[in-house]
């Protein structure tokens, strides 16, 4: 899988640290998710496994432009 994903950005941002993080509450800690692109044959359903994500869909690029910003 490593030699198929292709970097295609980068997302950042900076999150406020809350009491359940440890340490002072409130500081900002900078972030960074690297984005990457991975063609998966369509019988392949994805499915999250780390507890950070609730799910996976494949949306036509008008689809997502049509979403209300959050």
């Amino acid at each position: 899988m490593r030699a198929q994903a292709i970097a295609s950005g980068a997302v950042t941002y900076f999150h406020v640290r809350e009491k359940s993080a440890g340490g002072e509450e409130g500081l900002l800690q900078p972030e960074v998710q690297y984005v990457y692109d991975l063609s998966v044959p369509e019988d392949v359903v994805l499915r999250p496994n780390d507890g950070e994500v609730e799910g996976f869909q494949l949306m036509a690029l008008h689809e997502v432009l049509s979403l209300p910003s959050q």
